[in-house]
């Protein structure tokens, strides 16, 4: 392999989509549907789950439905408006082609459904752009542990410090770090209060506060 050649891993919610604002409130909108009880932070507790184990939570907290109809619930609502709503983040598709065009080796990783990528990226004009699309679920992972993108890495011939990683999450760019990749931080309203620190750890920025405000539907 190249020794110039990169890995870069890409982040999807909060870091190519703007897609956020419906999954900040989209835990507690479901449980509330239901009427059952949580906490005011069930929100961010569950920022980092996948969808399995967010409704294996919902579960512990009493609601009444197997597990794979809560994914399916929570599944088509959000698959609606990654098809037809969500906006990408500014610049994002210009640095995806940039990347594409000098024939490096991009991939996602997302806790979301891949599904939900495809029908956003064919929208947006971006799927081209991607080797491959992998959710955590692939891995029976999540982004809180290191070893997470070293197994993602290594799936596809990659050293963890040959891996770019692209996140708006503090603890993602922490494991990521942690894992020996390189971070490049991107700039989410849902994670301003950790901005500070973010900027002490990511090795770059991509987007800012200020360039975040630019975001327009494509």
């Amino acid at each position: 392999m190249n020794p110039t050649h990169k890995l870069h891993i890409f982040d999807m919610d909060g870091t190519i989509l703007d897609s956020m604002p419906m999954w900040s409130t989209i835990a507690s909108d479901y449980l509330d549907s239901y009427d059952i009880p949580h906490d005011d932070d069930v929100n961010k507790l569950i920022e980092a789950y996948t969808l399995e184990n967010a409704a294996k939570y919902f579960i512990e907290l009493g609601l009444d439905k197997t597990i794979d109809d809560i994914i399916k619930d929570i599944y088509d609502f959000s698959f609606n408006k990654y098809k037809n709503e969500i906006p990408a983040k500014p610049d994002m598709a210009e640095l995806l082609k940039k990347l594409h065009e000098t024939d490096e080796t991009i991939i996602l990783l997302s806790a979301s459904p891949v599904q939900c990528a495809v029908a956003a990226f064919k929208r947006l004009n971006i799927l081209e752009y991607f080797d491959k699309l992998f959710s955590c679920q692939d891995f029976e992972t999540d982004k809180t542990v290191p070893e997470t993108f070293i197994n993602v890495a290594a799936s596809l011939g990659f050293k963890p410090e040959d891996a770019i990683v692209y996140e708006d999450a503090l603890y993602s760019i922490r494991s990521a770090k942690a894992a020996g990749c390189k971070t490049v931080a991107i700039y989410d309203d849902f994670a301003r209060n950790e901005w500070d620190e973010i900027l002490k750890t990511a090795d770059e920025i991509f987007i800012t506060p200020d360039k975040h405000k630019n975001i327009t539907k494509m």
